[in-house]
């Protein structure tokens, strides 16, 4: 059943074909869901998406307005740069200061949205959204993660309307204490004072997760009542490949990164992708790997991804014994990723703490299955997969081995999980996740507008 027709402003800060990340993908889907469901949807961007060239309304596209981020003030030292990118990762740097370097399809778009001015471009947005928007026709506010808050909550000063404010990260997961910024001298302006300032006066809440939700009560301060969960979905090419026909795809022993050498089908192949930082649980993977190699010598580990975690962890391979048997792949393309999940034969998420993470909806749409960390909000959407705590390597090793022991065996342990996986990711879609993001936003409507927001400058001049 859908909900009554609302107007709708979103704030984004990513949107395709400019994304360094999951929140564009997450910012489009919703976006085009909402409108194919009928609701008026006015869209929000920094300028550094105007590439973005949308098609209409007719194809569910909303018409973009591009604020001005140019603020003409001093940039934020490089040393606290990828702090503030949502999804922090020193990937950042390497873009900002050569936009040929990074992951495939960084771009020099990406480097713009996160580079080294980040937070005078927050506040030089914030203005322009005050001054070009607040005169729109809208009934209620949606801003994605903590870069648009400021410009939300001045928006209903302005207004009156109320806000939904979408969770996607929080500085809590990249860092482990929400005063991670405040630590580097950010104080008030720091990323978490952002954040909690936004979840606990925002008339609703929309959380990428259970999970994520109760970090915001625990670690935040946030009213439990006004959280709302709104789970990711799959990328179309995903779900199409995939899940969405039901079949599993068949590991290709041809699949391989480019220019890697192909090993044969017999050796077992374990896969980790991801930013190599401390909250994706990499070193826990490791040892988990040693314990693995004990009844399977001839594994091996593939770890695709980079991050400031890339030297301590090449280390830790050299301390736990395991070199020619974990292999790091650096950043590789879209193209090199499927090939990837098709010629693993488990994929394992061993991340500390994940609001969603989509890695293992790609892996079981290319028929691999997954061990997951407990500690993340995709756990919530495949209740069949095998979930341990990051911390409980042993118990991941088991995991990982026991889909080893079954990986190729008609009707075994592996292919009945990819079945069951699959016909659980099945089940999700934008517009599905556009129905419960309609909840939140009827119930900020419901509200009024009547949580006052904090006065506090949201954020500091740096």
């Amino acid at each position: 059943m859908k909900a009554s027709k609302m107007n709708v402003l979103v704030l984004g800060w990513e949107y395709p074909p400019a994304v360094a990340g999951g929140l564009g993908a997450a910012c489009q889907g919703l976006t085009r869901a909402l409108a194919a469901r009928g609701h008026g949807v006015q869209l929000a961007l920094p300028d550094a998406c105007r590439p973005y060239h949308p098609p209409g309304h007719g194809s569910g596209e909303a018409e973009a307005i591009f604020l001005g981020t140019s603020s003409g003030e001093a940039g934020v030292e490089d040393a606290r740069g990828a702090l503030f990118h949502p999804y922090a990762s020193d990937e950042v740097h390497a873009a900002t200061q050569d936009p040929g370097r990074g992951p495939a399809g960084w771009g020099a778009a990406g480097a713009r949205l996160y580079g080294r001015d980040l937070i005078p471009s927050v506040r030089a947005y914030t203005r322009s959204a005050v001054e070009r928007l607040a005169h729109l026709d809208f009934d209620v506010i949606h801003a994605h993660d903590w870069m648009t808050f400021p410009a939300a909550l001045q928006l209903r000063l302005a207004t009156g309307r109320p806000v939904c404010l979408h969770v996607h990260s929080t500085a809590y997961d990249r860092g482990g204490s929400p005063e991670v910024a405040g630590q580097l001298g950010l104080e008030r302006g720091s990323i978490a004072s952002v954040e909690r300032a936004g979840v606990r006066t925002a008339d609703a809440v929309a959380a990428v997760s259970a999970y994520t939700g109760r970090v915001l009560v625990d670690h935040y301060g946030a009213d439990s009542d006004r959280i709302r969960v709104v789970h990711n979905a799959p990328s179309r090419h995903h779900a199409l490949s995939g899940a969405a026909s039901g079949q599993n795809a068949a590991p290709s022993p041809a699949a391989s990164a480019p220019g890697r050498p192909v090993s044969p089908r017999t050796q077992k192949t374990v896969l980790c992708l991801g930013r190599l930082t401390r909250q994706k649980g990499v070193s826990f993977l490791l040892r988990a790997a040693k314990v693995v190699l004990m009844s399977h010598p001839d594994a091996r580990f593939l770890v695709a991804g980079e991050g400031e975690e890339r030297t301590r962890l090449i280390e830790m391979v050299a301390e736990l014994g395991l070199a020619g048997k974990v292999h790091f792949l650096g950043s590789i393309s879209d193209e090199a990723k499927v090939k990837a999940y098709r010629e693993a034969d488990v994929f394992v998420l061993p991340s500390v703490s994940e609001p969603f993470g989509l890695t293992p909806l790609e892996a079981l749409a290319e028929g691999t299955p997954v061990v997951l960390s407990k500690a993340s909000g995709v756990a919530e959407v495949l209740p069949s997969a095998p979930a341990v705590e990051p911390w409980d390597y042993v118990g991941m090793a088991s995991e990982i081995s026991a889909l080893l022991d079954s990986r190729g065996k008609p009707g075994g342990l592996a292919e009945r999980l990819v079945a069951s996986g699959q016909r659980e990711m099945a089940s999700l879609s934008w517009d599905r996740s556009a129905a419960a993001l309609e909840s939140a936003l009827a119930f900020a409507i419901s509200r009024g507008g009547r949580v006052v927001p904090t006065l506090q400058e949201p954020v500091a001049k740096s």
